[in-house]
């Protein structure tokens, strides 16, 4: 079989893709062959040779497409040059951009303005929020019932416990020491 290697190169630079992704026409290869610079190749690789370009996307496409996304605090366009560097910053925290008491108050302003329409449409009245109040209550009331059942049977539990190891018979006595293993003092 016949070398392509420099065949290879210079089809790829042509189709401007790697030279992994150039492909050549088996039955073509003897005409691919004698083709020495670019000029041969174009006219040679002409339907002979294709790029095989692969779907996923390229981290340098990926990077220009998504550059806002990209860096946590540091929004940008990016460039590779030796290193990653963000032309653009995000000055500031999270906080000082959109602070909390900006987003409570926008989420307070929808959430009243949905309570005055739904009592304009009659969803909801007053005497409604007592009766949900009421319910409320009830349902911290039974709460609390069950945490103090559970409590008290916890208690009991702990006191059993401690009743049997009471009757239990003390454990073995410590083995005498051996006379031969004293230290000296």
């Amino acid at each position: 079989m016949v070398s392509l290697k420099l065949q290879k190169r210079l089809t790829a630079s042509v189709l401007k893709c790697g030279r992994g992704k150039v492909w050549f026409d088996p039955n073509d290869i003897n005409e691919i062959s004698m083709a020495s610079s670019i000029g041969d190749c174009v006219l040679s690789c002409c339907g002979a040779a294709s790029g095989l370009f692969h779907s996923v996307m390229l981290r340098s496409s990926w990077f220009s497409s998504n550059w806002n996304d990209e860096g946590g605090q540091e929004k940008g366009p990016l460039l590779w040059i030796w290193y990653m560097i963000t032309l653009s910053k995000r000055k500031g925290t999270q906080e000082a951009r959109l602070p909390t008491k900006v987003l409570w108050m926008r989420r307070m302003h929808v959430l009243r303005r949905l309570l005055r329409k739904y009592r304009e449409s009659k969803k909801i009245d007053k005497h409604m929020s007592k009766a949900e109040k009421a319910r409320e209550k009830t349902l911290s009331d039974q709460f609390e019932a069950k945490r103090a059942k559970n409590k008290a049977s916890r208690e009991r539990k702990l006191a059993r416990r401690e009743e049997h190891l009471a009757k239990e018979p003390v454990a073995k006595a410590a083995p005498a020491p051996v006379p031969g293993n004293q230290q000296a003092e």
